[in-house]
Formats: C-alpha cells, structure tokens, sequence
C-alpha cells in the first residue's frame, strides 16, 4: 500500500515546555523553522521564560500562568492551529529534537483518513537501542511527541482526555482515533531524538535484540522519574484500561503489568515508588467507579 503526500496540508508545529532545559528548545525551534513555517509554543507556567521572549520570529508564546497538565496544553496548541487555519500539527515535548527532512518525511504519508504520523524514537540516552520497524507500518500506540496530528480528525473527536494531567495522555488518543475507524501510521524513516526521564543503562536482563550483526542481551534501563510520576501512570492506566476493548486490551494489560514489575523492580526509591503506584490504582479505580456511577 502506498501513501502518498497531499500538497493540500498546511501544517505547522507545537511544544509544551515547563522548566525546559533552554538548548534544548533553542535547538529544536532552530531545525523546525526550516521545516515548518510557524512554531506554537504552549509554557506550563515555568520559572525560565525570558529566552522564549525572542526566540524565533516563527514562534507564537502562549503563556500560562498555572501548570493545568500536558492535555491542557496540547489541546491549547491544537486548537490555536485550527483557529489560524492549519490542517495537521506536529507536537513535540521539550526535550524533543527533529532530524533533517523530518516534516516531509511524515507528510508524505498524511491522509484524511489518518489521524496521526508518527516517526521511529530514539532515546538520546539509549544508544545501544535499535528499531527493527522499517518502511510505513500501521502502529497502535506512539508517543504523543514527534507526531503529525490531523486537526480535522482532533476536532471530530474531541481533542485529547484532559482528565489526565500527564502519563497515558498518548495512549488514551490513540486508542480513541483507532476506535473510531481512523488509522495510524508509522514513517520509519524519520527520526527523532527524544529523552525518556534520564534514562540510565542497569544490569538487569530483559530479553535479546540484535544488534552488529548478532543476537545480543538486552539490559533495563532505569528512568529516574521523580515518585509522583508513577502514581500518575497508574492511576491514568487504571483509567486507560476501563476504556479499552477486544485485542488491543490484552496487549495494554501486558504493558501495563511489565511497566508495574520494571517500577517497582528496576527504578530506584522501591517504597516511596510502590507507595504512589498503589495510591494510583485505588484513586484510578475510584475515578473508574465515579465516571459509570455518572453513565
């Protein structure tokens, strides 16, 4: 099956920064405005804005005064694009940066069928990680960030679920726009340099890849994410899991259990970690409880 590019996109590009590392930010506007023609930038009421001030003359500033969460946020910079007439939008998080030819790359495969493009992720701190995908492949569950979301089909479905704060933000999305018949695909030849939390190699053993030319092991990597991050991953996946059915659901409770087991085994600070992953899942539940007490 071929897709091919529909000249009749107009797109541009959106960051979420809050307490951004500025070379980072810097970097990125600096590749997109070769790439794109106009940057949004949504700030999550962060403390070192005043480099945003004149960043590039591509960039429009939405400040926020309070951290109200990535969905917030995202759906501000989606509908600011559709406001100003844009049909597909790149988002991208703060760490996030683009490789040459990037935007074309996932252009080329936008449709009106086709609610999200999204390229291969490389963690900056995971050399040793390959991607095996190669070509354009149909994809069940990419990250939010580097994707080329269609605005039109954002709309239809009423943007991203702003009862998560952050975690599963992602997840939630895809699996509304897959439910409803639209597809997601993944350009495997664009690239983009992402940090998973601060991700460190362990010496735990999880598994075999290949890589130069032979089977090697494969070793966890642990995130380093601060305790909150955890609570919010399960009770956004609590929430995640009670909206899911069929096939896909079965893979999303696998993923579910290897990230509870990899939390509680691989990262550090296990008591205060299992602490906020338990709360997570009893408040998760709680919310599950209240929403079909609601129906």
């Amino acid at each position: 099956m071929s897709y091919d590019a529909n000249n009749g996109h107009r797109t541009c590009a959106g960051i979420v920064t809050y307490n951004p590392n500025a070379q980072d930010i810097i970097e990125n506007v600096e590749e997109l405005s070769s790439q794109v023609n106009h940057i949004y930038i949504v700030d999550n009421g962060s403390k070192n804005t005043t480099f945003l001030e004149n960043i590039s003359e591509n960039c429009i500033i939405i400040q926020n005064k309070d951290n109200n969460g990535l969905a917030v946020a995202l759906n501000q910079l989606v509908s600011r694009a559709e406001e100003d007439g844009y049909t597909d939008i790149f988002l991208f998080d703060q760490d996030s940066t683009v490789t040459e030819g990037f935007a074309d790359l996932l252009l080329s495969c936008a449709g009106d069928d086709v609610a999200i493009v999204c390229p291969i992720i490389k963690d900056k701190n995971k050399p040793d990680r390959g991607d095996l995908v190669k070509g354009i492949v149909e994809a069940t569950r990419p990250i939010t960030s580097g994707g080329l979301y269609n605005i039109n089909i954002w709309s239809k479905l009423h943007g991203f679920c702003e009862d998560y704060f952050i975690e599963l933000i992602d997840y939630d999305y895809d699996e509304k726009c897959l439910s409803a018949g639209y597809k997601i695909l993944q350009q495997s030849s664009a690239v983009l340099l992402q940090e998973g939390g601060h991700a460190e190699r362990t010496n735990w053993p999880c598994g075999i890849t290949r890589g130069q030319g032979r089977m090697q092991i494969k070793f966890a990597y642990r995130y380093n994410y601060s305790s909150n991050r955890y609570y919010q991953r399960y009770r956004n996946y609590i929430i995640f899991l009670s909206k899911v059915k069929g096939k896909r659901k079965t893979k999303d409770e696998m993923m579910y259990m290897k990230s509870i087991i990899h939390d509680i085994i691989i990262e550090r600070n296990h008591c205060e970690n299992i602490r906020n992953i338990i709360k997570g899942i009893r408040d998760g539940r709680a919310f599950v409880r209240k929403s079909e007490e609601h129906e």
